[in-house]
């Protein structure tokens, strides 16, 4: 939301995927009424729905109406062109001479653009008079005693110097009953924790998208609204909740955490299957624990900075230390064929060798700020998957746990609109990638230099040592979660390495953990 305009209304920025409306936020709702309906924040920052409307995958999106308005007004200004021309020359062309139906679709757009502009006056005074409510202006950052107040105190502050505001946002499945339980382990466990110790840094959110159909929205209905009465914690993401759409998901999060009024300084999306530790991910911005001459992944640090690699070059190694190479379980992708993804070495608009020599930016302060994208990176050297497909064989941290800067963050998500507003000009790789970490470093490859591969984000084959930031528990959750908080409340688990495995398998490998795992009944096989 930016400034005001006529009649005291504030100008919205509408763009692809921000600032969806729902036929129920037209007319205000007040989000305190005991009478009135369960509301839920749907999509954008601090804009609340009624739950049912939410859970609608057939609620109607603005943006398409923007689309049609724009199309007939852009050949309603050609028009004009033409007969201007005519007047200017005497000479009526037989295609610029109007037919009723042709002023008819004039009447429709002028219709259409007058509706567009009620729906987004509509909408700003919703989204207003929503932050007015104490609960509501402690999602937006404003102080609960300034409750009467719109003045620009009661504003969030810009984040400055060393301070950082980070939100947790965690994907989670909305109709599974597995979910459901997951979530509530969670916020027994690590949120808990994360709350009590670092409340003023970590804001923790759990993000579903929308059931599949009507049926689905249905029988999880009332689980969703306990839920979210209780805890008050759940975001509605606009898109089906399948698999294919996952990168859906992830980018509207991200869209999210940069859209919020509290400017988060970095944004972690991770799965609800992990348990992560507040004060490790602290340490692990703190630059001095960021030591650029340690790569794992054959990259030189010299005096211009750190050198981008082919991946062809870069030598096969384990991002943990204790085992096999590090492996991406995204099976299904695999059904994409390399040889159409081949072509985009051809058509996409750069390729490996015009990424090279990017800059490492100069640290400073208590955490860094920018060009951080943090996590455990899969697929070196090709192990998981030829180099053929990943388009230019591109590195990325595994989609169960990483970390953005607020810059990476916007990156991601003004390239992901813009692609999503005009398909046509995103990469052909764009569309053809279901999996959404790569998709992550794929969008992020011009930008910033190869992830950081950092020790502590452990994934489910690993050990647990003191300096474990996340861990993913995969099969292991949610019943090994309550566990983990018991040790790390204990302050064991600063001093030495714990138990966060139920299998028999040998730790650091891949291999065996995945023929332990699916030796598992009831459980879809890697």
């Amino acid at each position: 939301m930016s400034g005001g305009s006529s009649g005291g209304v504030p100008e919205l920025r509408h763009e692809a995927g921000f600032l969806p409306l729902a036929d129920s936020v037209r007319k205000p709702l007040s989000a305190a009424d005991p009478a009135g309906p369960l509301m839920v924040e749907f999509t954008a920052p601090g804009l609340m729905v009624p739950l049912d409307k939410a859970l609608d995958v057939t609620l109607g999106e603005m943006l398409d109406l923007y689309r049609d308005w724009r199309r007939e007004s852009e050949a309603r200004r050609r028009a004009k062109r033409v007969k201007k021309a005519a007047a200017a020359t005497g000479v009526v062309p037989q295609d610029a001479q109007r037919a009723p139906e042709d002023h008819a679709a004039d009447h429709a757009a002028d219709h259409a653009a007058g509706r567009a502009q009620e729906e987004e006056e509509a909408t700003a005074r919703e989204f207003v008079a929503q932050g007015a409510h104490p609960a509501r202006r402690r999602l937006l950052g404003r102080p609960a005693a300034h409750d009467g107040d719109e003045s620009d105190a009661a504003q969030p502050s810009p984040v400055m110097g060393d301070e950082a505001r980070i939100l947790i946002g965690v994907t989670s499945a909305c109709c599974t009953p597995k979910a459901g339980v997951n979530r509530a382990a969670a916020r027994e466990s690590w949120v808990r924790r994360l709350r009590e110790l670092h409340g003023d840094v970590f804001d923790i959110r759990f993000f579903l998208s929308q059931p599949e159909n009507a049926t689905v929205a249905a029988a999880y209905r009332a689980q969703l609204a306990a839920e979210l009465a209780a805890h008050g914690d759940l975001t509605i993401l606009r898109g089906r909740d399948t698999y294919v759409e996952l990168p859906n998901k992830t980018f509207r999060l991200f869209r999210y955490g940069y859209a919020h009024p509290k400017q988060y300084t970095h944004v972690m999306k991770m799965d609800d299957d992990c348990y992560l530790r507040g004060s490790e991910l602290l340490r692990a911005l703190g630059p001095r624990h960021f030591r650029p001459n340690e790569r794992m992944d054959g990259s030189s640090f010299g005096p211009g900075g750190l050198q981008r690699l082919r991946a062809a070059s870069a030598h096969a190694a384990d991002d943990i230390g204790d085992g096999d190479d590090v492996h991406s379980d995204q099976s299904r992708g695999r059904q994409l064929q390399a040889r159409v993804l081949g072509t985009d070495h051809v058509d996409a608009s750069a390729d490996a060798s015009a990424i090279a020599a990017l800059q490492t930016p100069p640290i400073s302060g208590r955490y860094r700020m920018t060009g951080v994208y943090m996590g455990c990176v899969e697929n070196w050297g090709g192990s998981s998957f030829p180099d053929s497909a990943i388009p230019f064989g591109v590195k990325y941290a595994a989609g169960w746990g990483y970390l953005l800067s607020r810059d990476l963050v916007e990156r991601v998500a003004w390239r992901t609109n813009v692609w999503h507003a005009r398909p046509e000009q995103a990469p052909a790789w764009y569309s053809l990638l279901a999996w959404e970490d790569v998709l992550v470093g794929m969008v992020l490859m011009d930008v910033v230099d190869l992830p950081e591969s950092h020790r502590g984000f452990r994934p489910a084959w690993s050990s647990c040592p003191a300096t474990t930031v996340v861990r993913h528990l995969d099969v292991d959750a949610p019943h090994l979660l309550k566990g983990l908080y018991e040790q790390e409340v204990s302050g064991l688990w600063e001093k030495k390495q714990v138990q966060c495995a139920s299998g028999l398998f040998r730790l650091g490998s891949y291999e065996s953990w995945r023929r332990w795992r699916d030796s598992l009944d009831g459980i879809d096989r890697l």
